[in-house]
């Protein structure tokens, strides 16, 4: 009994004739035929009521062709992963990323990677990318995604993924928002929305410096929440200013929900990056491919 007589058996099943089985799947008649034949002399049962051109299960194919389906279906399973672990593809994908581009774009980009390696699984973790040095060392995750973090060291390799502008943003209604130019000085006088984060242990925040004494840096309001699109959120629901990544702001400034400011401080660029401490195998590169061509 081969993986082709089964198929051929499932085939002539679905269409009730071989003509039709034979169309359907750019086949040769003769040879789908001659394949459930030998499948019945192989189980030495009669599979099909034959009329003319005309195929009607019998009772013994009617109660088998559910498993003969299941069958098919591992077997092909089985083909496809030892395709993908001979082609170098992952068997299991541990991404770490944070949140540093729109939550559409990674669902389509999940989903899409699904859809090219079938037989890989997913893990995605969504944490702060001063947190993925940690995990790739202690592998956790095999590659991370998320904005580069110039005060911290990284080990491993890292490649540019995108970039964009860092903005000084608030809300419409908020007192930065009525000056000409935000400087450092009006900053202070405002709670600032900031990253929090994990590092060797310590709960940290990253806020903006502002003001050149450690007295002046400790006399500044803050609220540290764990993603960039909650710090968002909170400076559209009026709670401060923040510093964001272009590519989660394009929405809330065309309808009104927030605003950017002018200032007189240098910001760096945000730099979206993708880390990994060994080379990644082809479900990864593809990934990286796929999120540089969106971005």
């Amino acid at each position: 009994m081969r993986t082709d007589q089964i198929r051929a058996f499932i085939r002539a099943a679905e269409h009730g004739s071989f003509a039709a089985a034979a169309r359907a799947s750019a086949s040769r008649r003769s040879t789908l035929s001659a394949a459930v034949q030998a499948l019945e002399d192989d189980l030495q049962i009669t599979l099909f009521h034959r009329s003319g051109n005309r195929l009607q299960l019998s009772a013994a194919g009617e109660a088998i062709l559910p498993d003969c389906q299941r069958l098919l279906h591992s077997a092909e399973r089985i083909a496809r992963r030892c395709e993908q672990m001979n082609q170098g593809v992952e068997r299991t994908l541990r991404i770490a990323r944070d949140d540093a581009i729109a939550e559409a774009i990674w669902r389509q980009a999940l989903h899409a990677l699904q859809q090219q390696f079938s037989e890989t699984a997913i893990e995605v973790y969504l944490v702060p990318a001063q947190e993925h040095n940690a995990l790739l060392k202690q592998h956790v995750v095999d590659i991370g995604f998320g904005l580069r973090q110039p005060q911290l060291h990284h080990d491993g390799e890292y490649a540019t993924i995108a970039s964009t502008d860092n903005l000084l943003v608030c809300h419409p209604t908020h007192p930065l928002a009525e000056l000409p130019e935000a400087r450092m000085s009006d900053l202070m006088q405002h709670r600032q929305i900031c990253l929090a984060y994990m590092n060797h242990g310590k709960l940290l925040h990253s806020g903006l410096q502002l003001g050149n004494e450690q007295s002046e840096r400790n006399q500044t309001t803050y609220t540290a929440l764990t993603s960039y699109e909650l710090i968002r959120d909170a400076i559209m629901a009026k709670h401060g200013w923040g510093v964001l990544p272009a590519f989660l702001l394009a929405e809330g400034i065309a309808n009104g929900q927030l605003q950017t400011l002018k200032h007189d401080i240098e910001l760096p660029p945000a730099v979206f990056q993708v880390r990994y401490e060994h080379p990644p195998g082809r479900a990864s590169v593809w990934l990286q491919q796929y999120l540089r061509q969106r971005l």
